[in-house]
């Protein structure tokens, strides 16, 4: 597995291919989600206020920020304590299913080895360490209102045998396509490894609307462009800080180049012109180059200049600096 997700990430321009699998899996969710959300605020308006009020209530926000972690770091271990907890979820939502008057799903296997070793060797900080999987025991209440999700809520919070330790407020603060759940980490107080479980609160109608797309191929591919941007420490909104860190590191613009950065991305790192040529980049990569600017103006006086006399213009600039150099 770890050979696996070192090839993945020297593919050619990963980052390209990243980057468009998960606009790709945006736009194929994120339009029929968000009207069904709508469609929900609209009918339900009262309770869906309460229940954002009760996500927003000091206690949940408080845990929205924290980071469980599981005991162990290892594989074999980490599945060992899962098979243990799984009995326990299962009476958790039984129980929560009894009390709220809703049906529970039948339990779900644990998550497969080979995903669990998957998203530890895609661990930026510690490839291989399987101590922040927190979804190998997970369940999905699914409920038809936004009162009955007030209301499971509620109950967890009560709960007394389990041991909150993470929510995730996604209605407020949907995925990245667009879904939206509430997700509850815990463990029971019975449970002597203390093992993280997951707990997802759904509406019937965004479920209903994600088994009418064409999802999980999709999620899949989305899912892991994500994990293997975060792996290489180059996510949207984080790009710039990460080839900062890369650069650091030891990388060159030539290896970035390899991994798919774009010009607009190249230009805020404000990156010599001459440096980017001797790492490989083209002409035609190059033309947006902001250096490019006082470079045309130079050697074509008005500053235009023709497609087909760029790598000229290129190629003498180049000789001038190292007529400079040996002259120096």
């Amino acid at each position: 597995m770890e050979a696996v997700i070192a090839e993945r990430l020297v593919q050619a321009l990963i980052v390209q291919k990243c980057d468009v699998a998960i606009a790709a899996g945006a736009e194929a969710f994120t339009n029929v989600y968000n009207a069904v959300w709508e469609s929900i605020v609209l009918t339900e308006k009262a309770q869906v206020e309460a229940f954002l009020a009760l996500l927003q209530s000091e206690r949940i926000v408080r845990l929205q920020g924290c980071n469980p972690q599981q005991r162990t770091a290892k594989p074999p271990e980490l599945y060992a304590d899962a098979a243990r907890a799984r009995t326990m979820a299962t009476v958790t939502v039984e129980a929560l299913a009894a009390k709220c008057g809703f049906k529970p799903d039948a339990p779900p296997p644990l998550k497969a080895m080979v995903r669990i070793l998957e998203k530890a060797y895609l661990r930026p900080d510690a490839p291989g360490n399987v101590d922040r999987i927190c979804d190998v025991v997970r369940d999905m209440v699914s409920v038809g209102t936004a009162e009955k999700a007030l209301e499971v809520m509620l109950a967890i919070l009560k709960d007394d045998n389990l041991v909150i330790v993470r929510i995730k407020d996604r209605f407020r603060s949907p995925s990245g396509g667009g879904w939206r759940d509430v997700m509850v980490n815990y463990y029971h107080k019975s449970d002597e490894a203390k093992h993280v479980c997951e707990l997802q609160i759904v509406h019937t109608s965004l479920l209903t609307a994600r088994k009418g797309l064409p999802g999980h191929a999709i999620y899949n591919a989305v899912r892991i462009a994500n994990e293997l941007l975060e792996r290489l420490g180059l996510q949207k909104g984080e790009r710039v800080a990460g080839v900062r860190q890369l650069l650091a590191s030891g990388r060159d613009w030539a290896y970035l180049r390899e991994l798919g950065l774009t010009m607009a991305e190249v230009r805020q790192m404000s990156c010599p012109l001459v440096e980017l040529i001797a790492a490989g980049w083209s002409a035609e990569e190059l033309k947006d180059h902001v250096e490019l600017d006082v470079l045309w103006y130079t050697l074509f006086g008005d500053g235009q200049t023709k497609a087909s006399a760029f790598q000229e213009g290129l190629d003498k600039w180049l000789a001038a600096r190292e007529a400079q150099r040996v002259k120096g």
